[in-house]
């Protein structure tokens, strides 16, 4: 909806809202929202961020009690606790607003409302199923005394079934099994194994229907002829030639009317020619095929070319560049017919043994829990289906259903949903903010039911909220700009122009002082410093400029950002009051090596921060090595000296911890040295191999330590990666975790000690807290920022990209569908595969993330 609507509102609608007038007489609503209250029957809407979606639901259960609807009789399901309390809240102030303006029986009405709303359904899903489980449990069969297991609980839960099922087909010698351990295995250990099978899991496990879920994966492999997969390549491929075909005519057109000589202008007309050519087959191996008769063009720019051809040259090489290496790719696949075949076939046979141990897993997993009388969120939903399609539980029948935060629930909430929703419904959400994906949210979903409504009226109406009452015009302005172009059908699912626009009708200035009265955006690129300065040319790439910080790049960020700051604090803002080091936050899209670069810098400055939870996690290759320098410091710490038993370094299983705890002594190191040193302990064999390695240990202790009483911390750390060769361990899974490592070994002084380091780790970002509160400049990630509290934005560390190809022996899965449909329950597994799907949308995400979540009334 690009066009601003004007709602005319019949004498009753009029009526309807007068419970709403505020205690100056207005209906502080704007026309989208009235109809949003108003309006009957299945609503949708898609609230922008900062556009009232809450606000606007309450006031639409409060015209509803108005009318003689009652809390009980309404469910409203919300994404977490904290939001189901601040609903409450929220509900409660204007439910007693409305009974200070009403009389009579009204009065009475709302009043015994405000008694009843702590008992209301105004929850969690899963807080839903677990409520209609425990009404129905005997129509299930199971325990009403049953417990729901969080996250951590059920991960040790599915590990033990796990090492039941592997143990299980490795003692039976399946020689498929194996030959699939050894393709998800990594350096010979189980966990990628154990992590891909519980990604494969978990996946079935939000489906609905998971048996037809998984006849549509087993499906996916029947035919080679009919391949899922050559069909979404076949897709991609043709998306790609249709718009190369569009971006080359573009620049043959310019190159003609400024210089229609050149050789250039004969390859875009050959390119774009085979682009419309190979548009025209409609099959991946014939669309291969051809491709292996395109030459690549050879054409050179005349040394007499005016700087604007030189320009246009440039963007026609580069697209020229880009059409032939994904024709390059097209030659392979043609060239590799025979092997694709029996790829397919070996995938074929791996995929149905993948289902077939997703299977037994699942037997055992579920009797493991019901030994235990214990259910996990996922059997929760599945429960509470098995009621809803049953008929006849208790606790299912709703006059009207609420779901907040629609884009972020997954098939089987769906199918929950469809079943709960007999008489109106309203669902407030924005594909645009979804954030979920990792944990099996669906975007989708909302997108096919908004479809649907604009299909057919009488499935339900698509009402869209895009007027924001946080941010200022000239960050409206600056989103509305990119995301034009950017955010578009094919790149995210959702068509920004059309039916997302921020609306920019009267948007208040924000005063500033020295600063533009309507907020504003600045970009900043800070680019890497080279020996020679390279002149760019053609199609800027961040990424290929910014995306490996040379040494001292995000310094050089941090540096300028902690400017920035000083600049701005204690300016005046149009309300009388001064900038703070409160009112600015700095966003990070991870805690990444450059990103806590960029706060040591600003600490370094001067600057107050406010890390919160961005202080307190640290990579698992850090911790294990500030694990070895705490033992190295004070060996008699238990905590340390366990967390360094248990890690690369030390060596040791947790039965073997477990045995040396029991020892009499009073900190776990004198149960190492009575180990070492009581003969007791030599008279059994087992006993004998601990005491060795306890012996082995100590003294390994004993040998760092005296290097720390002469080596800086750094040049420690240093010997101490490389006698054990760590960082090559560390490759085995990416070079991430070693390039991490690395910059975490140089980041000391030169002259620091072991005591000293470790001091200000702990008082840093490394330690067990991050400082937090008072006058502090917020630091955090998209995900961990609470919510457009900052007047003042700076998103930092920016500069780098996603990678799309899965690591060897990963999974790439997709189980998108709407809810309890069949027809739409489908699946596609994929080995060492790239998600081409997710290749645009994850760039565009990064971007709206960062402007709906992380922005406010002036600056970003």
């Amino acid at each position: 909806m690009s066009e601003n609507t004007v709602v005319t509102l019949s004498k009753n609608a009029e009526e309807r809202l007068e419970i709403l007038r505020d205690e100056k007489g207005n209906i502080l609503l704007t026309d989208d929202q009235k109809k949003a209250v108003l309006e009957k029957g299945r609503i949708l809407v898609s609230a922008s961020a900062g556009s009232g979606k809450t606000s606007t639901m309450v006031k639409r259960i409060i015209v509803m009690l108005s009318e003689g609807a009652s809390l009980k009789n309404l469910l409203v399901l919300v994404y977490n606790n904290a939001a189901a309390d601040e609903l409450k809240e929220r509900l409660h102030q204007e439910l007693f607003k409305a009974a200070c303006a009403s009389s009579g029986e009204k009065r009475d009405r709302f009043r015994q409302e405000i008694d009843e709303l702590p008992f209301c359904h105004i929850c969690t899903i899963h807080a839903f199923c677990q409520s209609l489980i425990r009404e129905n449990f005997d129509k299930l069969g199971i325990s009403p005394t049953f417990e729901v297991l969080d996250e951590t609980r059920h991960a040790s839960y599915m590990n033990k079934a796990l090492d039941e099922v592997i143990a299980k087909y490795t003692a039976d010698g399946d020689e498929t099994f194996c030959e699939l351990a050894d393709i998800f295995s990594q350096s010979r250990k189980e966990e990628n194994l154990k992590s891909n099978l519980i990604k494969f899991y978990n996946l079935i496990e939000i489906q609905p229907d998971k048996d037809e879920f998984e006849r549509c994966v087993a499906e996916c492999y029947d035919s080679y002829d009919k391949s899922k997969f050559f069909e979404i390549l076949q897709n991609y491929y043709k998306s790609f030639f249709a718009k190369a075909s569009d971006a080359l005519s573009q620049v043959k057109v310019r190159l003609e009317t400024i210089a229609p000589t050149s050789k250039y202008v004969q390859s875009l007309v050959v390119a774009t020619a085979f682009c419309a050519e190979i548009e025209r087959e409609n099959e991946l191996l014939a669309m291969c095929a051809l491709a292996t008769k395109y030459e690549k063009p050879r054409a050179a720019i005349s040394s007499k070319a005016s700087e604007e051809e030189k320009l246009v040259t440039a963007y026609a090489k580069d697209y020229l560049k880009q059409l032939s290496d994904v024709i390059d790719e097209m030659k392979e696949i043609a060239q590799r017919g025979d092997a694709l075949e029996q790829a397919h076939e070996q995938n074929a046979k791996y995929v149905k043994k993948l289902l077939e141990v997703a299977k037994n897993f699942a037997e055992v997993l579920d009797n493991l829990k019901k030994e235990d009388n214990v259910l996990s969120f996922e059997d929760l939903q599945h429960k509470a289906l098995d009621l809803l399609n049953g008929g006849g539980a208790s606790g299912e029948d709703f006059d009207a259903v609420f779901v907040d935060e629609y884009q972020d629930v997954n098939p089987t909430q769906e199918a929950i949903i469809r079943k709960l929703v007999k008489g109106e419904c309203f669902m407030v959400g924005d594909v645009k903010q979804s954030i979920y994906g990792f944990r099996l949210a669906d975007p989708a979903i909302f997108i096919s039911r908004q479809n649907a409504y604009e299909t057919s009226a009488k499935e339900g109406t698509n009402i869209f909220f895009n007027r924001n009452f946080r941010s200022a015009y000239g960050i409206l302005d600056f989103v509305n700009g990119v995301f034009d172009s950017a955010m578009t059908q094919d790149s995210a699912d959702v068509n920004y122009k059309k039916d997302a626009r921020f609306e920019l009708k009267d948007v208040p200035p924000v005063r500033l002082e020295d600063v533009n009265p309507e907020g504003y955006v600045q970009v900043h690129l800070f680019v890497k410093q080279k020996e020679e300065a390279q002149i760019s040319t053609g199609l800027y790439d961040i990424e290929k400029e910014c995306g490996d910080d040379g040494e001292g790049g995000s310094a050089q960020e941090g540096n300028f950002i902690a400017s920035e700051i000083k600049k701005l604090v204690g300016k005046a803002k149009g309300d009388g009051k001064y900038i703070g080091y409160g009112d600015i936050a700095v966003l990070f899209r991870s805690r990444s090596t450059g990103a806590k670069e960029i706060v040591q810098t600003l600490k370094s400055r001067g600057i107050p921060v406010n890390e919160g939870a961005f202080g307190k996690s640290a990579s698992l290759p850090e911790r294990e090595l500030i694990a070895f320098l705490r033992v190295l410091d004070n060996p008699r710490q238990d905590m340390p000296l366990a967390g360094y038993l248990l890690s690369f370094f030390g060596g040791y299983d947790e039965s073997e911890l477990a045995y040396v705890a029991s020892v009499d002594g009073d900190c776990l190191y004198d149960k190492f040295l009575a180990i070492a040193n009581d003969e007791r302990y030599a008279t059994d064999d087992a006993y004998r191999a601990l005491k060795a390695k306890a012996k082995a240990t100590l003294g390994t202790i004993e040998a760092y330590r005296l290097k720390a009483s002469y080596q800086s911390v750094k040049e420690l750390m240093r010997t101490i990666v490389g006698d054990y060769c760590y960082d090559a361990y560390l490759m085995r899974s990416g070079e991430g975790d070693a390039y991490g490592l690395k910059a975490f070994v140089e980041s000391p002084d030169e002259e620091d000690s072991l005591g000293k380091f470790l001091q200000n780790y702990c008082e840093g970002d490394g330690g067990e807290r991050g400082a937090t509160g008072g006058d502090r400049v917020v630091i955090s990630t998209f995900h961990g920022y609470k919510g457009l509290e900052n007047p003042v934005v700076f998103v930092a560390d920016t500069a780098f990209g996603f990678n799309y190809e899965a690591s060897s022996g990963d999974l790439i899965l997709t189980g998108k569908g709407l809810g309890g449909d069949k027809g739409n329950n489908k699946g596609l597994v994929g080995m060492n595969a790239f998600d081409f799907d997710q290749k645009t949308k994850n760039s565009v995400t990064l971007s709206k993330i960062a402007v709906a979540k992380c922005i406010k009334d002036n600056q970003l």
